[in-house]
């Protein structure tokens, strides 16, 4: 990260399950751009459906049943093409996006033909590890209690 970047995308996804090479697929894609100083420029969130339905175990973890996303998911060839146009070339910022959210992402972008995303990545979990080696566990949860943050 250089300090002339202006903008950034914070983002997340819900799937089905944790496995995209298994056939598990993203449900939601919520993304925030802001300027260096953390201020809100701009907002994306859709639901997606692919009829994949979501693990009972998952389910209890985002709330987003299959019906709801039956009701309200859009399809991958309009949602991701959608969501590459927002994030552009901007630097991609989340907790796990390495190694988890930016599978699930590239592997739905190369279903409906398009390329990878190849935007630079902030992965607060490799953030954490690095400045923060004590802790026990990296998960969002347990920094949130090392920061006192609600």
């Amino acid at each position: 990260m250089t300090v002339e970047q202006e903008e950034f995308i914070v983002f997340d996804t819900e799937t089905t399950g944790l496995y995209p090479h298994l056939g598990d697929a993203v449900i939601e894609i919520a993304a925030l751009k802001i300027n260096k100083n953390g201020e809100e420029l701009a907002e994306f969130e859709e639901f997606l459906y692919t009829g994949i339905p979501s693990h009972p175990e998952t389910i209890k973890i985002h709330g987003l049943t299959d019906e709801f996303i039956a009701k309200h998911g859009k399809p991958l060839q309009e949602v991701m093409p959608a969501f590459v146009e927002f994030v552009g070339d901007t630097t991609l910022v989340g907790h796990n996006i390495r190694d988890f959210d930016m599978k699930f992402v590239n592997r739905h972008l190369r279903q409906i033909g398009m390329a990878p995303l190849e935007n630079t990545l902030i992965d607060t979990v490799d953030l954490s590890r690095q400045k923060m080696p004590h802790l026990g566990s990296h998960r969002l949860g347990n920094l949130a209690n090392e920061f006192e943050i609600d």
